[in-house]
């Protein structure tokens, strides 16, 4: 109870770079840049009209009305629409600056239609705040950071989503949609809260019903309940204590730890009914099953527990402490399963001892064929792991973050809006440097920052490039009466500096240019926003972007950085990190069971039916599925300690029949069919149930994770029971 009430401490966090690591160098890059600029955390409307275009005195005066409004939502900075677009242009010997939109004009059609000609043909808003079509349109609101960021970006989403409403009200001919960085936070926060709520309960049930008919008792399935559950609650209470806190990854923690429970709660009750059922007493069944199953347990559960704690190599807090988590209520389980879960069904009378429904024929029968096809059998593993090295050789990393969240959230289906009709949403930033206080007015700085502009607006996917260069061209336009001829660079560092000046100095009162310009005027952002593409896209493109800048301007060399690239190379460093962990995990669970069996030659060939299965499942994924995400990296180093668990369950009750009953190769097989058959497939079906409800979750971190898990966990049961034994009498056969 001490330990459960730790959950009382916990929280969840909303903040999507949870998942980057302190030292992680894209995410150190990415904290410079919001550093040295105004950080661009925003908030997006997306409205889109059903007919026609947007260009009307109706939908523009209400664009300018919810743009107006919108300066409600707490912790604004500045909003960007197309109605209070900062428009120059000059009016004789004079350069005029204002808002696009005069919503008070004489004749607001004549305004629409010179709205209409000057946006659809302004770079700076087409693809951003308009599409092409003029029929979808966005207000920006540009958040600043204060206080606590998880109650902030709480607060900022509720405020958002009832004006969104009060719009969709107030403007029925309208779409609304929302999006940007504070909903894709406040996504994150519900989509752990969405999973915690879902589906613990519905594991719950389904562990009940499985145990239940499993075995065919109320009282211990009741006891097994109790005890997995108590061991899920205190892993929880112990991360609420030490100041954890629960996000997208961490979630699946009690899940697993449940369905990894239970299968050692099996073991001993399934023992326990199989020795009353062969004439033993209730108490000294159970003796024998304490006996028989603690040192298995025991090493199942050690195991298990390295294969979590070895996460601590990942590259992603989250993934860490997900492991830690899992890790403790395994071993706070053992705990529970060897001491509370016996005293529990000691109560069970005599007289009501449960019989097991399972008569075991099948299993035995399923012993014969693997001893008569052991050859057969082999070479089929063979062949299966050959094909899944194809499998392998076809998966393909992707991380983009948006894609995380399935078609139930909102803020996806109207990310996938924008991306379809209005924008893209993953940005590659570039902070280009001039080398010195004042350097970006030079012309040639301009000049090969321009040419890297166009650069960019050439590649695939690139829908938009903002640079400083488009508003100091235009500036020069407007200060030679708006003759195209000087749409161009001014020929000085000095016209150009007061062109800016002139323009800063007329913007609205809280706008500036400090989110692209930095203060020393010594190195200014550009940004190319990138649509419909992959996390191998995104990539590609700023390593072509870093390798240009190196060629055509070395002086100006930048490297690419962003939300969507950290994201893009997160799963690429998890899985070099995550290289070491799942190495270390191999070699103490090796060096574990060599200790526990007392033989070289059994614990080398307990490696095979553990590292085979996640081969297995990963071919499987390559061949369906193809790409996988940051959560795919850690499965291995997962399964590794649970696949391990009826490794060892067959190998001690193969070694026992062997060495202290002198039972042939053969004999010995049949054994471990009759004595731990049922107990592992029942156990191994309750895993794979279990992880299946994991991966019903519509956030694809635990999508991933529970999937290949539940598929590892299948291949791991044809490998205890179909591939081992053949091995064993092989090996045997041998020694003999």
């Amino acid at each position: 109870m001490l330990l459960a009430a730790g959950m009382l401490q916990l929280e969840f966090n909303s903040d999507a770079r949870v998942f980057f690591g302190e030292n992680n160098p894209e995410r150190l890059a990415l904290e410079v840049l919001e550093a040295t600029y105004t950080p661009n955390r925003n908030l997006v409307f997306v409205i889109a009209v059903p007919s026609g275009d947007i260009f009307n005195p109706r939908d523009l005066t209400a664009l300018a009305e919810i743009t107006e409004a919108a300066w409600q939502i707490p912790h604004t900075l500045r909003i960007d629409s197309i109605t209070n677009f900062v428009h120059s242009y000059a009016s004789g010997d004079e350069l005029i600056i204002e808002p696009l939109f005069n919503p008070h004009a004489p004749d607001l059609v004549a305004e629409s239609e010179r709205v209409r000609r000057i946006a659809l043909a302004e770079p700076e808003l087409l693809n951003r705040l308009l599409s092409t079509d003029g029929t979808v349109t966005a207000i920006n609101v540009v958040m600043f950071k204060s206080g606590d960021q998880r109650a902030v970006v709480k607060q900022i989403a509720a405020v958002a989503r009832e004006l969104k409403q009060q719009w969709q009200a107030r403007y029925p001919w309208l779409e609304f949609r929302l999006s940007g960085g504070v909903m894709a936070d406040m996504t994150f926060a519900e989509a752990s809260q969405r999973d915690m709520v879902k589906l613990v309960p519905i594991m719950g049930l389904l562990t009940f019903i499985a145990l239940l008919v499993g075995l065919n008792s109320l009282v211990a399935t009741g006891a097994t309940i109790l005890v997995i559950v108590a061991a899920a609650g205190a892993a929880l209470g112990f991360a609420g204590w030490v100041g954890m806190v629960l996000n997208g990854a961490t979630t699946g923690a009690p899940i697993s730890i449940m369905v990894l429970g239970m299968a050692s709660c099996v073991h001993i009750v399934l023992t326990w009914m199989q020795q009353g059922a062969s004439g033993e007493s209730v108490h000294k069944a159970l003796l024998t099953s304490m006996k028989l199953n603690s040192s298995p347990i025991i090493v199942t559960n050690v195991t298990t527990a390295i294969g979590f704690l070895c996460l601590n190599f990942s590259a992603s807090p989250p993934l860490r402490d997900l492991g830690n988590i899992v890790a403790f209520g395994v071993i706070y389980g053992m705990i529970l399963h060897l001491s509370v879960l016996p005293a529990l069904i000691s109560y069970i009378p005599a007289t009501r001892l449960p019989r097991i429904r399972f008569n075991g024929a099948f299993l035995m029968r399923l012993a014969d064929f693997v001893i008569d096809y052991r050859k057969a059998l082999l070479s089929v593993f063979v062949v299966a792991v050959i094909l899944s090295g194809f499998g392998v050789s076809r998966i393909v990393l992707d991380d983009d973050y948006i894609r995380y969240f399935g078609d139930s959230f909102e803020f996806r289906r109207d990310t996938e809006f924008v991306e379809q009709r209005l924008s893209g949403l993953n940005a590659l930033q570039f902070s280009v440097p001039s080398g010195r206080p004042g350097g970006i007015f030079e012309p040639t700085y301009l000049a090969q920052l321009d040419a890297f502009s166009d650069w960019l607006k050439a590649q695939p996917n690139v829908v938009y490039v903002s640079s400083i260069t488009s508003l100091l061209k235009r500036l020069n336009r407007n200060m030679h009466g708006d003759n195209e001829d000087y749409h161009r660079i001014a020929p000085t560092p000095e016209h150009n500096a007061q062109y800016l000046l002139l323009y800063e100095l007329s913007l609205p009162e809280g706008y500036d240019l400090n989110s692209s310009i930095d203060v020393s005027r010594s190195q200014t952002v550009v940004t190319a926003i990138m649509h419909h593409v992959s996390s191998r896209d995104i990539r590609l493109l700023g390593l072509a972007a870093e390798q240009w800048l190196r060629d055509h301007t070395p002086a100006l060399y930048a490297p690419a950085t962003g939300l969507s690239v950290v994201f893009a190379y997160v799963s690429e460093r998890n899985i070099k990190s995550m290289i070491w962990g799942t190495s270390l995990a191999l070699v103490l669970i090796s060096a574990i069971l060599l200790v526990v069996l007392r033989s070289v030659k059994f614990g080398l060939i307990s490696l095979l039916p553990n590292l085979i299965p996640a081969w297995l499942a990963f071919g499987v994924w390559g061949f369906v599925m193809v790409n996988v995400n940051l959560a795919s990296s850690v499965v291995t180093a997962m399964t590794l300690g649970i696949v391990v668990d009826d490794t060892v369950h067959v190998l001690m009750k193969y070694l026992r029949a062997r060495r202290l009953e002198g039972l042939a190769p053969p004999a010995a097989i049949r054994k471990v069919f009759h004595n731990v058959g049922f107990a592992i497939v029942l156990t191994s079906v309750a895993l794979i149930a279990g992880f299946l409800v994991l991966a019903s979750s519509d956030f694809a971190i635990n999508q991933h994770v529970g999937l290949l898990c539940a598929i590892t966990i299948m291949a791991a049961l044809f490998a205890d029971l179909v591939l081992l034994p053949p091995l064993l009498l092989i090996v045997d056969k041998v020694k003999q």
